[in-house]
């Protein structure tokens, strides 16, 4: 008759083994998903436009931003109007980079009625200090 010592061994060492392959399975399963997604996604992830975007080379730290359609444009600014229904002020830079489909674009090509992507940082009073702006088609 086995020792029960043993018998003990040899279960823990098959729940232990157990374990292990259910973890290859799973990292497999997320490895072939990230890939996919990946392709699916393409390599361009940020490519407003061109294969680098001129984005930062840190991109943005402490990120913040908005999506939304432009309802007034200022020197130095322009409101949006957010998909949720609220009122952002963004603040223009002269380093903030501008894109559009056609590539790079300049803050002058803001209109009223544009959609705009912002990415950027707080500013003190509550506006969007822009870093990127993306101008979109407008369908």
């Amino acid at each position: 008759m086995p020792d029960p010592t043993r018998r003990r061994l040899k279960i823990a060492l098959a729940a232990l083994g157990a374990v292990v392959v259910a973890l290859l399975i799973f990292h497999a399963g997320v490895a072939v998903g990230s890939r996919e997604a990946l392709r699916a996604r393409g390599p361009r992830l940020f490519a407003f436009g061109s294969s680098t975007a001129g984005l930062p080379h840190v991109f943005i730290v402490h990120g913040h931003g908005a999506i939304g359609s432009v309802t007034s444009v200022a020197q130095g600014s322009f409101t949006l109007l957010t998909r949720d229904g609220s009122s952002e002020t963004v603040e223009i830079a002269t380093t903030t980079a501008v894109r559009s489909a056609s590539g790079e674009a300049s803050t002058t090509a803001l209109a009223a009625g544009d959609t705009v992507l912002v990415l950027g940082a707080p500013a003190s009073d509550g506006a969007i200090r822009a870093d990127v702006i993306r101008i979109f088609a407008t369908p």
